[in-house]
């Protein structure tokens, strides 16, 4: 299920603090070749998890 990073893109994962302390967790793709032409922000339920799941869909937006 694991997958290689894909070429000519660009990933990065970070996490963000709120006001209550508790850690956000964020990931990108983005063409490495050109610019960014639209953004798609999905925001999963409680227990998701954006890394497996949807890798494949974002590698194919970028």
């Amino acid at each position: 299920m694991l997958q290689t990073p894909e070429t000519g893109i660009k990933t990065k994962e970070s996490y963000e603090v709120n006001s209550r302390g508790v850690e956000i967790f964020s990931k990108s793709w983005l063409p490495e070749a050109s610019r960014p032409r639209a953004l798609v922000c999905f925001c999963h339920g409680y227990g998701d998890t954006c890394t497996f799941f949807f890798e494949g869909m974002f590698v194919y937006f970028s």
